[in-house]
């Protein structure tokens, strides 16, 4: 008798965990290649198919190239390319998030020797900051008398 109350306990307990997650629209229609549109459910990552159910906290992500459209708690929003929305409460009246196309902050140039720049002041400083360092370390400050008692 124990055993059957044990099995029946973690069936209810996995069905109203199940419960809890149910979807509340689908995917309406989709446009690019495979694997343009994703979603973050939870801990996992994968493609969104037409059809699909979404569930509440997905957050749907559309790579450049596609577009996605999505109906749930009663509205459709289009999510453009390069842009992404989580479906919640406040869905119908969010506007997608548009992705960075472009780096946010451009990449450092490369200057090569000799080519401008402030190469030879910081060779200039660093040569000067090590014969200063080596001075002090010989002795060569000034007077015979040391600083400390």
């Amino acid at each position: 008798m124990k055993r059957v109350f044990v099995a029946t306990a973690f069936v209810l307990t996995t069905g109203a965990g199940l419960a809890a997650a149910q979807s509340v629209g689908s995917v309406t229609s989709i446009s690019g290649e495979e694997g343009t549109v994703i979603v973050q459910r939870g801990t996992e990552t994968y493609s969104l198919d037409a059809d699909e159910q979404v569930f509440p906290g997905d957050k749907i992500t559309v790579r450049a190239g596609g577009s996605v459209e999505i109906t749930a708690y009663g509205c459709t929003v289009m999510v453009p390319s390069a842009a992404s929305i989580t479906v919640d409460a406040e869905f119908c009246t969010t506007t997608p998030i548009t992705l960075a196309s472009e780096p946010v902050a451009p990449p450092d140039p490369v200057v090569a020797a000799g080519e401008g720049g402030n190469t030879g002041l910081l060779i200039g400083a660093g040569v000067l900051g090590a014969s200063a360092i080596a001075a002090a370390a010989a002795g060569g400050g000034g007077g015979d008398s040391p600083a400390s008692p």
